[in-house]
């Protein structure tokens, strides 16, 4: 968990002719050390706004930038432009609910978090832990968390292909498709042409500390039913539409399905975040815990290559260093752009 303090936001808007609340709220963020609040980004939101914005309610969080894109992943199918979402009376009571009890998640973790920070920074002694019950639970929460992810990330791969094969309809509600320039500098060639240089940009650098879980193919990695019942039911609407040329209406209810699907991909992220957390902290000095993680902290250091430093001060010579590709992308678009009730 990513500690940085804010508030997570629900501001709403009220008609200023008919004095009718609109049915759409925007869940949004401001961070401790942004300058202002929600009532500073309220006044932001409302110039050029036409309807009267007032801010519902807000909760303040440890790891503000983790609750909103929770937030946003848990209402997907309710989100419709931007970080606006569509929410009835009980809609928007039961998201306030459920920010309230991310917070309390996250308020829980916090010394676990920030005692797995400190330990991060510590050698360890080259010995395991020995593993107690809690820490068997608590790895096997964190491979069901991994087992999962793979199962949503699998479905929504298979959804997105599924869409991009659609003829004679438009898709663009749906997935978008991109493009970006992907750079990579060449240090072996630039090491053997200009040795001199490379040298003058060698550093010691720490060695990384890599967590891992072990392997161990007896834990229990049960996925909860009504994520596989979904999962199912996802595939079946792909199974369809691969078969016979789709109807529009078949296409938002397959993407209504991946929609609904994104809150399990948060939850998965967050129970594989505490797992983690909750192992680094048990590690303290050691290399780990015994048949559950390992996290060597070795102290040591390394000469390594300051590509930053060397970008700074030879900006023309790194250039000359650089290819670049251009790589496609297939994305999920996590909003619905269609009216449904």
């Amino acid at each position: 968990m990513k500690l940085e303090t804010g508030n997570l936001y629900f501001i709403a808007e009220r008609d200023v002719l008919t004095n009718t609340m609109s049915s759409y709220y925007k869940i949004g963020l401001v961070k401790e050390s942004r300058q202002g609040d929600e009532n500073t980004r309220l006044k932001e939101h409302q110039t050029g706004n036409p309807r009267k914005l007032s801010v519902v309610d807000f909760l303040t969080s440890p790891a503000v930038n983790e609750l909103e894109t929770r937030m946003h992943q848990q209402f997907a199918t309710r989100r419709v432009f931007g970080e606006w979402f569509d929410l009835s009376p009980a809609e928007l009571k039961k998201a306030i609910a459920a920010a309230t009890q991310f917070v309390a998640r996250q308020n829980d973790l916090v010394p676990v978090a920030k005692k797995a920070a400190q330990n991060k920074e510590k050698g360890s002694n080259g010995k395991l832990a020995k593993p107690t019950a809690d820490d068997r639970d608590n790895f096997a929460a964190a491979l069901q968390a991994q087992a999962g992810t793979k199962l949503i990330e699998s479905i929504t791969k298979a959804t997105k292909e599924c869409f991009d094969e659609v003829k004679g309809l438009d898709v663009s509600p749906f997935i978008n498709y991109g493009e970006s320039n992907k750079s990579q500098f060449d240090e072996e060639k630039f090491k053997a042409e200009q040795p001199a240089l490379y040298k003058k940009f060698l550093k010691d650098q720490a060695v990384s500390a890599r967590f891992t879980w072990v392997s161990d193919k007896s834990v229990d990695r049960t996925i909860p039913k009504k994520v596989v019942e979904a999962v199912q039911a996802q595939q079946m609407l792909i199974d369809a539409i691969s078969k016979k040329k789709p109807s529009m209406a078949a296409l938002i209810e397959l993407h209504m399905g991946i929609l609904d699907l994104l809150q399990f991909k948060g939850q998965f992220y967050w129970d594989s975040e505490d797992a983690k957390a909750r192992a680094q902290a048990r590690c303290g000095s050691f290399d780990g815990i015994d048949g559950v993680c390992k996290w060597v902290r070795s102290g040591a250091t390394e000469r390594k290559f300051d590509r930053g430093a060397f970008k700074k001060s030879h900006s023309e010579t790194f250039d000359r260093y650089v290819t670049y590709r251009t790589v496609g992308s297939l994305g999920l678009v996590e909003m619905r752009k269609y009216p449904t009730r």
